[in-house]
């Protein structure tokens, strides 16, 4: 008997050891290659890419390995993608400010907590395309970037659009719904609420929500108030059965949704609940349930929390070697997301950097080009008010040429009209002093009648009486002066040593009367006049081929 007990004993130690030096094997041949994939992520993606096809063919891995697994092949995907974005020259701010017609892919961004991705796409969208969007998917975009504004810690931004929205009497059960959930949701972190109206707001508009989606079955948003009211229980210490209760509601709505996400999420609140009541092995178990319900690639921040939570589940249970491998993926995920997030920030300014060149650049082009066309605008100017002076002097200077002729014709016409009256006036006055030429003559002859004896004596005084060359002499001059009234004092400033009988004698030559005219004007023999001229033309200095008549003319 004791010998069986011995056989049986060394028997089992066998097998014991020879059990843990092939789970030893297996473990040291999975953690070489993870180790070697992890180090060659950065060097070479295609060995680590390897590796994880070999890991994944694998059987009978446990939750650690899967773990580990996982955080390769988050790790091995995020540089991945960014040797893409290297490779490419692009940058994460690309498919963000840019992508204004792919709204899902700002509510995907928002969904998994990247506010500031998911914000400029749907804020570009809205801004696009106001006019053409159906109002109903307006308000969940609207409601989509009041869930945006509450990641960024905008709470009260966001609580303002939410009730702005909520007073629309035309909004549909669905997004009503949903925006009474996300105002419970701001009013759970509003700093400036007492702890009961907190506790108070949330509770009013998670039900009211609850009373919507119940009657129309909307299952997420029935998951996301029942996981609004669980979380509340569980916070506040209030009910944690009831807690429970509305997070295990919850889960089963997000996996009728298939909304697994939402569902791992709920698996984190439940296992703390089981470990404020102590129940530490189902505070396991339900997270183990849901950890392949996902592919971690883009949902790193939830796996990355349920191992956290995993490894303070098994550090209560005293399994410090799994407690110490989930925390160690937990925090390198953590690292992961925020260096990732880092990236992303970095990428953002230098394309913000890049963009603001660029918009320099243009302002600057642009600058040149207002420049160029300000400069065109001034030589335009300049041309017209050239053009619109130039034609200006040019009618001046017609206007002018027209008014010297007008003025050249007045003068002309003025010219005739004095020289029609001189005229009329020589005339007249030559005509007066042929009359009284005549008359003289007639009483001349008259006299010599008489004086031969033919009439009476007194004939001859009355005669004489008539013959009165003094007082005709002074009429004609008189009429004279009065039809050139500066001749005589300009041809005595020009000639003052011209005696009285000499200036009469330029008056009667400028009435063009002959000499015998003249000396039966005066009362002068006919070669006393003649001699007269003679000397009148030495005392003016004339030449013997000088007009006397011109010459006097001048004065006029």
């Amino acid at each position: 008997m004791k010998n069986k007990l011995l056989l049986r004993s060394y028997l089992l130690g066998i097998i014991y050891f020879t059990s843990q030096n092939i789970f030893c094997q297996h473990i040291n041949e999975f953690d070489s290659l993870y180790m070697y994939g992890v180090s060659n992520t950065r060097i070479d993606i295609n060995i680590s890419e390897s590796c994880i096809s070999t890991l994944s063919q694998m059987k009978n891995l446990d939750h650690v390995q899967k773990a580990k697994l996982n955080y390769l092949k988050s790790k091995s995907y995020t540089q991945a993608l960014k040797n893409k974005l290297i490779k490419t020259g692009t940058n994460s701010i690309d498919s963000s400010l840019y992508a204004d017609s792919n709204f899902e892919k700002g509510i995907e961004y928002i969904d998994h907590g990247y506010a500031s991705k998911g914000l400029p796409i749907l804020y570009n969208y809205i801004n696009k395309y106001d006019n053409t969007i159906p109002d109903s998917l307006l308000d969940y975009l609207n409601i989509k970037i009041c869930e945006g504004l509450r990641i960024n810690l905008e709470f009260r931004k966001a609580k303002e659009l939410l009730k702005n929205i909520l007073q629309k009497p035309k909004l549909t059960p669905f997004n009503r719904a949903y925006a009474y959930n996300r105002i419970a949701a701001i009013y759970d972190v509003l700093p400036e609420l007492t702890f009961k109206q907190r506790v108070d707001s949330i509770k009013k508009y998670s039900e009211l929500s609850l009373t919507i989606s119940e009657k129309y079955h909307f299952y997420y948003l029935l998951g996301l108030s029942q996981n609004e009211l669980g979380s509340l229980y569980r916070l506040t210490s209030m009910d944690l059965e009831l807690s429970e209760y509305y997070c295990s509601m919850a889960f089963d709505n997000f996996m009728k949704a298939g909304l697994y996400r939402n569902a791992m999420n709920t698996s984190i609140i439940l296992s703390d609940i089981h470990i404020r009541r102590n129940e530490l092995k189902k505070a396991t178990e339900c997270l183990y349930e849901v950890i392949d319900l996902l592919d971690i690639n883009e949902n790193e921040d939830v796996f990355m929390r349920i191992y956290l939570q995993l490894a303070k589940s098994h550090n209560l249970l005293n399994d410090y070697y799994k407690a110490y491998e989930f925390l160690s993926i937990g925090r390198l995920l953590e690292k992961q997301i925020f260096e990732s997030i880092m990236d992303e920030k970095v990428n953002e300014m230098s394309a913000k950097y890049n963009l603001a060149l660029k918009e320099t650049e243009i302002n600057k082009n642009q600058h040149k080009i207002d420049l160029q066309k300000k400069d065109i605008r001034y030589l335009s100017i300049i041309l017209i008010i050239s053009l619109i002076t130039l034609i200006i002097t040019v009618l001046f200077f017609l206007m002018k040429r027209r008014n010297l002729k007008q003025s050249h014709e007045l003068e002309v016409l003025e010219t005739e009209r004095l020289k029609m009256l001189f005229e009329s006036k020589n005339k007249e006055l030559a005509q007066s002093l042929a009359y009284n030429i005549e008359k003289n003559d007639i009483l001349k002859i008259l006299k010599n009648d008489i004086s031969n004896g033919k009439n009476q004596k007194e004939l001859v005084g009355i005669i004489n009486s008539n013959i009165d060359t003094t007082k005709n002499r002074q009429k004609v001059l008189l009429d004279f002066q009065n039809l050139y009234p500066n001749f005589l004092p300009k041809l005595t400033i020009g000639h003052p040593d011209l005696t009285k009988n000499e200036l009469d004698l330029c008056a009667l030559l400028i009435l063009k009367l002959s000499s015998h005219e003249i000396a039966g004007i005066l009362s002068l023999s006919d070669s006393t006049i003649n001699k007269n001229r003679q000397r009148l033309r030495k005392k003016l200095n004339l030449k013997k081929e000088a007009d006397l008549y011109e010459y006097l003319k001048s004065f006029i």
